[in-house]
């Protein structure tokens, strides 16, 4: 899995459960949405690794 293909997916999923959220929640759904992505944002590995 390629590092676009492993952000799509956790993009995806993030999605998924903030559509779920707002569903179940409400506005305080979005919230928790925004916290999610703010998390993956800040906790994701950005270094690239050099080959060669």
């Amino acid at each position: 899995m390629t590092t676009r293909e492993a952000l799509s997916a956790i993009f995806m999923a993030i999605l998924l459960v903030t559509a779920g959220l707002v569903w179940l929640l409400g506005p305080y759904g979005l919230i928790a949405g925004g916290l999610a992505v703010l998390a993956t944002t800040l906790l994701t590995d950005k270094k690239e690794d050099d080959d060669g």
